[in-house]
């Protein structure tokens, strides 16, 4: 049984709520306004699940959350549809954030995802995962997520989920155009009741046969998910599909951790610019510190001119790297991606030919992904000054530049 709370300080509007929580079989012990009595009447019969009003003064909004979360889960529900709002409501403790009024399907909704569910049912053999991650944005991380993903499916007739770790604000969606399915949060926080063909089902699903988990478009989408809940979901993933591809946000946070530490195979892009390479070498640095050793770790260079500024030898010196794969510089790459579907249309690009010699790697060798020999461990150069001179910014040359 579930039993439910309602602050809020619009009489008309509680008892709506209440009214649908009530016609949807939970039971309503707590009908109060924002204030003393509706957060004493909280602690005295710990309600399953708590729906707060979020709206002005939030300085009693964040109070009325912050006080209900101790005992309950918290769905708070605000007419304010802005970003600062969201994280207000967020911080103080609220799992999710609804649009005000709250539908009847959102409701019902909330409270399915509150009641207690057993665990999923096992699966097969554990799938690949893939997490592609940078230390900074602009390195094409999106990009190669995507094109990997739609590679694997289409030439090697692989199982693919692509997850956009990117809870927020992500691109997979939007890089592969799927308006519709579930997204990453969403998923995350019903997977303890998910089987895996209704996982499957509840899916984005790209023409190249990729299925997509990508970020909320909508307010009410952006949920508060626990790092185990995205740990399950990620289990869950991984026993449905042969390929699991995370495409992380460029923050070093939990959910990065998360989606390194599971890995099996770490792909990190990176641009040949000087800033860049010196955020990717600490990048590097903080997840060997994390005990997310080097081993399965594959650093990208990325082109991004027809004449880089740091040459691919250089930059493998740089990260301390014996070798790196190197994607050469291909103008349409960014929007180009439907083209790496079939071998006709990646005949022209160099690029494309390079991430998919690294989608046949990662499909036939996963173990041999590492051993890429792009760069050459000798290289001729006409002026070796300006590449010494990079290597002692770096502190790898002890000389002072000129």
């Amino acid at each position: 049984m579930i039993t439910a709370a309602v602050i809020d300080n619009e009489p008309r509007r509680r008892e709506r709520v209440a009214t649908t929580l009530d016609r949807l079989a939970a039971v309503v012990s707590v009908n109060a306004p924002l204030g003393i009595v509706g957060s004493q009447a909280i602690y005295e019969t710990e309600p399953t699940v708590a729906f707060v009003s979020f709206e002005e003064p939030f300085a009693r909004s964040i109070q009325a959350v912050a006080h209900a979360s101790v005992v309950a889960r918290v769905i708070a529900y605000s007419s304010h549809s802005s970003v600062d709002i969201y994280r207000a409501a967020i911080r103080s403790g609220a799992h999710v954030v609804l649009d005000s009024p709250p539908r009847d399907a959102d409701l019902e909704r909330a409270l399915a995802e509150a009641s207690p569910h057993p665990s999923p049912a096992p699966g097969g053999s554990p799938g690949n995962i893939l997490t592609v991650a940078s230390a900074k944005g602009g390195t094409g991380k999106s990009t190669l997520a995507s094109t990997l993903a739609m590679l694997l499916a289409t030439e090697h007739a692989s199982t693919v989920l692509l997850i956009d770790f990117a809870l927020e604000f992500g691109d997979a969606e939007l890089l592969l155009d799927i308006a519709d399915g579930n997204t990453t949060a969403r998923a995350a926080r019903q997977v303890a009741r998910s089987e895996i063909e209704e996982f499957r089902e509840s899916l984005g699903h790209h023409e190249s046969g990729v299925f997509v988990l990508g970020a909320s478009r909508r307010f009410d989408g952006r949920l508060n998910t626990d790092i185990s809940e995205l740990e399950g979901l990620l289990d869950l993933a991984s026993r449905t599909f042969d390929h699991v591809i995370i495409d992380t946000a460029s923050v070093f946070d939990d959910r990065l951790l998360l989606a390194a530490d599971l890995a099996d195979l770490l792909l990190i892009p990176a641009t040949p610019d000087v800033v860049t390479l010196a955020n990717t070498r600490r990048f590097l640095h903080s997840l060997e510190g994390e005990g997310l050793f080097a081993a399965g770790q594959v650093p990208l260079l990325i082109g991004t001119a027809p004449s880089s500024s740091v040459a691919p030898v250089d930059a493998a010196e740089i990260l301390e790297r014996p070798a790196l794969w190197e994607v050469p510089f291909d103008p349409r790459l960014p929007r180009g991606m439907h083209a790496a579907v079939g071998r006709k249309g990646r005949r022209g690009s160099p690029a494309l030919r390079s991430l998919a010699a690294l989608a046949s790697r990662i499909a036939n060798e996963p173990a041999n992904v590492e051993r890429r020999t792009a760069v050459r461990p000798v290289r001729q150069r006409i002026d070796t000054a300006p590449a010494d001179r990079l290597r002692s910014y770096f502190g790898l040359l002890d000389v002072e530049p000129e």
